[in-house]
């Protein structure tokens, strides 16, 4: 016979089956010790995910800064005209400190909709390939990260704030 499959009594038996296969002359397969490796590497490629899920939303804290400073620079002139206008600083600093935080949001919605959506196409490509279906949901992790970007964010949204604050306006208006 080809292939048998035992099903020992008790516990203490399986151990006494694996003993008595393990010496030679047999190949005996138990899916448990399969098992416990392949969870012990599926925990290694979580904790890698988690690290890369960290950095990259560093990445993002990044880019969402260097679009902050690029959007003030060139809305640059338009705050020296409300400045010459006659609005006072603390105005000044607050609509820029709004429009910021009002990308920072905008973008943090977009990329949870664009996010759900690509991995809604993504699981169905897989289920489609291998017949095994990919659940989705957006639960508290996910959302308490987006809302660190957006606070983080918005604290680097008064950054270029404070230095529309503080320009001159005639150095706003030459450019």
């Amino acid at each position: 016979m080809p292939a048998l499959v035992v099903k020992p009594r008790a516990v203490a038996d399986a151990y006494a089956l694996r003993a008595r296969h393990r010496q030679g002359g047999t190949t005996a397969f138990f899916p448990a010790e399969v098992l416990v490796g392949l969870y012990r590497t599926l925990g290694d490629v979580g904790q890698v995910l988690s690290v890369a899920s960290v950095l990259n939303a560093v990445l993002i804290l990044a880019a969402i800064f260097l679009l902050l400073v690029a959007v003030t620079g060139l809305r640059r002139r338009r705050y020296a005209v409300l400045r010459a206008l006659g609005a006072p600083r603390a105005y000044v600093l607050l609509v820029v400190w709004l429009g910021m935080a009002g990308l920072v949001a905008a973008g943090c919605l977009a990329g949870l909709g664009l996010g759900a959506a690509a991995t809604l196409a993504v699981s169905e490509l897989f289920e489609a390939q291998t017949g095994l279906r990919l659940s989705f949901a957006l639960g508290r992790p996910e959302l308490a990260q987006v809302g660190l970007i957006l606070l983080l964010g918005s604290c680097a949204a008064l950054i270029p704030a404070a230095l529309s604050y503080r320009r001159s306006i005639t150095a706003g208006l030459r450019g």
